[in-house]
């Protein structure tokens, strides 16, 4: 397995200074970085690679935005196969994230539908398409997520498992259910404050994550089952979003990750 840090602490940096933030990046220990196509838009996906290649460092997955899944995914669906051809050709990692934030009033076969047919279009160019969650996909006992799992079968995952813990789930029973659909997660070490509603309102309501090693996660048994079952191309990836853009935090992380895996 390997760990990774998400960049969107860094947010415009990587446009602005993108040479000096890979090279920030470098010092904090961390395999490589997942990005997103509204920081880094294609044109400027090249300069990335090159960038990571030289400091020793990979793009571990690159977060795919500007589709409206729901309303219209195929006004989307030309700018999705430009990037998964790309991603194809060029990426170390063969991966794009994708997320969605359902309603109570979605339509959980129509949106599996969906996103199988996007997961196609990837697969087409040697690509996994990996669904990416946050909080309100866990309405209604999980009633989306396992709508995916039982009915989008070319669909893979990249669960947040901090916000599976923030939705009142068992993070290790949804990888689980899972299996090897997902070899790819987002690590976070939220307090044990839980949303009072699964609703995007409810959502933004939630303080900030705690940087990672300073919440009330059992980031222990986390680590401890990504190591027995993800292999050795698979990425646990942590993500500060928000707060400063402080490139010392993801070196305190890394820091956590080491000790917790010297641990058993």
């Amino acid at each position: 397995m390997k760990f990774g840090c998400h960049a969107v602490m860094f947010a415009g940096n990587l446009l602005t200074d993108m040479e000096g933030t890979i090279k920030a990046i470098k010092s904090t220990g961390f395999r490589g970085i997942e990005c997103g196509n509204r920081f880094i838009p294609l044109d400027q996906q090249p300069r990335l690679l090159s960038l990571l290649e030289a400091e020793g460092l990979e793009l571990a997955a690159m977060m795919y935005g500007y589709v409206n899944w729901e309303a219209d995914p195929k006004t989307g669906w030309d700018g999705l196969r430009k990037q998964a051809e790309f991603t194809g050709k060029y990426f170390p990692n063969k991966r794009l994230n994708v997320s969605f934030i359902p309603d109570e009033q979605v339509d959980c076969r129509k949106m599996a539908e969906v996103f199988n047919e996007a997961a196609n279009i990837c697969n087409f160019y040697g690509v996994s398409l990996n669904y990416h969650n946050h909080l309100s996909e866990f309405a209604n006992r999980g009633k989306f997520i396992y709508t995916l799992l039982d009915t989008a079968p070319s669909l893979n995952f990249a669960y947040d498992l901090g916000w599976v813990c923030r939705a009142g789930f068992d993070p290790l029973k949804l990888l689980e259910d899972t299996g090897k659909r997902c070899t790819y997660v987002h690590l976070r070490d939220p307090k044990t404050e839980r949303a009072e509603a699964f609703t995007l309102e409810a959502m933004k309501a939630l303080p900030l994550f705690p940087d990672f090693g300073t919440g009330e996660t059992d980031l222990q048994s986390q680590i401890d089952y990504l190591k027995n079952h993800f292999g050795p191309d698979d990425w646990a990836v942590v993500e500060h979003e928000g707060g400063e853009p402080d490139v010392q935090r993801y070196i305190r992380a890394k820091e956590v990750i080491n000790r917790l895996c010297t641990i058993h």
